[in-house]
């Protein structure tokens, strides 16, 4: 549930501009929200386009990164925090993603990543297209990306914080939770 349905809407706008493939790379999640993606690929033609793959070790993910154009990352927070974005950066895959409203933030227009401010599908596949069209602005904003992370968000520290802080919750949660 990490915004695959936001970017399977904007999958027919990129399409009528450009040959594109989307590679899911799908942990199992809730078999609800499963069904309904595959049934929108389904619904929006989007069957030649859309393949879905197994999870990938984390040993295997740079080099997974590095066999695509462009990330396709959705969070509902203001500072997103996950693990696969700062992996992607560090590996030098671009992104597109959500606008950050945040001077601090990772994910801004034009200098770290092609981002949509709303999530309708036509500034969501604007945003996709931003991320592809340009080779040199992709490379740089995947550059500035990398930097951020390698200066900001050292992996190690932030599960390490993430660890702490879900044993913290774990702690006070009631019996039985």
């Amino acid at each position: 549930m990490k915004g695959l349905h936001l970017f399977l809407e904007a999958l027919p706008h990129v399409r009528q501009r450009r040959p594109v493939t989307l590679t899911v790379i799908a942990a199992p999640g809730p078999s609800d929200y499963a069904r309904q993606v595959h049934r929108q690929v389904h619904d929006l033609g989007l069957d030649d386009l859309v393949r879905f793959q197994l999870p990938v070790p984390i040993e295997a993910l740079e080099a997974e990164f590095r066999r695509h154009d462009l990330l396709l990352f959705h969070s509902v927070y203001a500072e997103p925090v996950a693990q696969v974005l700062l992996r992607a950066a560090l590996a030098g895959l671009p992104v597109a993603g959500p606008a950050a409203h945040a001077p601090d933030a990772l994910l801004l227009e034009g200098v770290t990543a092609s981002c949509y401010a709303d999530t309708s599908a036509a500034a969501v596949s604007a945003a996709i297209l931003r991320g592809l069209d340009d080779e040199a602005a992709r490379a740089g904003r995947a550059e500035r990306l990398a930097t951020l992370v390698r200066r900001d968000h050292d992996l190690a520290d932030t599960i390490a914080g993430y660890d702490r802080l879900l044993r913290e919750r774990l702690a006070a949660a009631p019996a039985g939770t």
